[in-house]
């Protein structure tokens, strides 16, 4: 059984499954934390299959139920047929979802103070929620509609590896929901400038990183399920530069290959699964270098005892519309593991890095030669003064400091709808 309730309810439309007790993603990471402090969470998966039965995951220490909805077409924009069939197609998805969610939330007497929706495609849901909760009666205020909150999360709207078209419409539907929505919480300062103009209240809501995290990378000690990925690691001849996370889109394949002709002794580990990328140069690394190491899908849990075995962690990360406003969610994570760090120069890594006092906490490049120049000094940075100031960093943005800020941003919300005339 979940923990008892003690405080408002969320119905949050997500922008991917729940993966059960391992929490990956931010959006699960802030929801997850937030029923922590008390809230209430019914977080409705979005559908990428059809269910033919209920899936529920609820959680034994707070009020959480990841819900999967049975019988909900799956929906994004990439599910969206051309012309008026995509309207009528996310009109039918909606309706289904909505349904379901509705439903799942009256069993659980849940009625939610905020609806939280993850996705640019959730505008639809938006309008028929605001209908289903409607007020019986606004004279008597005797039910206060909930506050409708967008979490951005991605740029998904600028992402090359969608048609021109499907871009478009990822960025009318994000606009509308910006405009719409009671509050839009932003995941990165760039973001924030470029929706606060058109949003009621935009708020940044920053990545972080978990303190029980932190305290495995303190004590790296495998688990016995991750020993043999801690072998296979060791058994790679350093220089180890590692990246963690999945190795897709954002990754620049052309600056990867020029960082190993520079480094012919340095092996490159990805500790993550492949996802779409348009980069011609990574899929050739990936699929004929010899010292690129792929981990393929890597459990969360093992990253800490992962990451003890690198040399240099690297955000390779190349500048585009679509991670210009980017915050990487493992930068915390790296710096939890207190390893040398190697960024590209992205706004948030700048940010981040400005914010300690040690300039080797994180090294940014703005240039090829700036990039394997802070590649020397990482592999040569054996001073624990720098392990120190990584870490000091990372304990400044934990998810339990985060979600904090963000209860109190979401309790003042509904205090001022509750101080407004009716």
């Amino acid at each position: 059984m979940s923990a008892p309730a003690t405080g408002p309810s969320i119905l949050a439309f997500a922008p991917g499954p729940w993966w059960g007790a391992e929490v990956a993603g931010s959006t699960r990471y802030h929801l997850w934390e937030l029923a922590r402090r008390g809230w209430q969470v019914l977080y409705v998966e979005s559908p990428q299959r059809l269910l033919r039965r209920r899936r529920n995951w609820i959680a034994d220490d707070r009020s959480f139920v990841a819900f999967g909805a049975p019988w909900v077409p799956p929906f994004a924009v990439r599910h969206c047929p051309p012309g008026g069939l995509g309207e009528m197609w996310r009109g039918l998805t909606s309706h289904c979802l909505a349904r379901q969610a509705v439903l799942r939330a009256a069993e659980r007497n849940l009625r939610p103070a905020v609806v939280w929706y993850g996705a640019p495609w959730h505008g639809r849901l938006r309008a028929m929620m605001q209908r289903t909760f409607a007020p019986l009666d606004a004279r008597l205020a005797l039910a206060p509609p909930p506050l409708h909150v967008f979490h951005l999360y991605d740029d998904l709207a600028a992402s090359p590896i969608l048609s021109p078209r499907r871009r478009r419409l990822l960025a009318e539907w994000e606009r509308a929901l910006v405009q719409e929505c009671d509050a839009t919480l932003c995941s990165s300062q760039p973001q924030l400038d470029a929706r606060a103009p058109h949003a009621r209240n935009a708020v940044l809501v920053q990545n972080a990183v978990a303190d029980a995290f932190i305290d495995a990378c303190e004590r790296p000690v495998p688990l016995p399920e991750h020993a043999v990925l801690v072998e296979r690691l060791t058994s790679i001849p350093g220089p180890r530069l590692v990246y963690g996370g999945v190795v897709d889109l954002r990754l620049d394949g052309g600056l990867l290959r020029e960082t190993l002709g520079h480094f012919p002794d340095a092996h490159l580990v990805l500790l993550g699964n492949a996802g779409d990328t348009p980069d011609r140069e990574l899929r050739d690394l990936m699929a004929h270098h010899s010292r690129v190491h792929l981990f393929g899908r890597t459990p969360h849990a093992a990253y800490p005892a992962l990451y003890a075995h690198a040399d240099v962690l690297l955000l390779p990360h190349r500048e585009t519309a679509f991670t210009r406003g980017m915050y990487a969610e493992k930068l915390n994570e790296y710096l939890a593991a207190g390893r040398p760090i190697v960024g590209w120069g992205l706004a948030e890594t700048w940010r981040l890095a400005a914010e300690s006092d040690d300039a080797r906490a994180i090294r940014v490049a703005t240039d090829m030669r700036e990039w394997l120049d802070a590649l020397r000094e990482a592999l040569a940075d054996r001073d624990p003064s720098a392990v120190q100031a990584r870490r000091v960093l990372a304990r400044r943005h934990t998810w339990s400091i985060e979600s904090e800020r963000l209860d109190q941003i979401l309790r003042g919300l509904l205090e001022r709808r509750d101080q407004a005339p009716a």
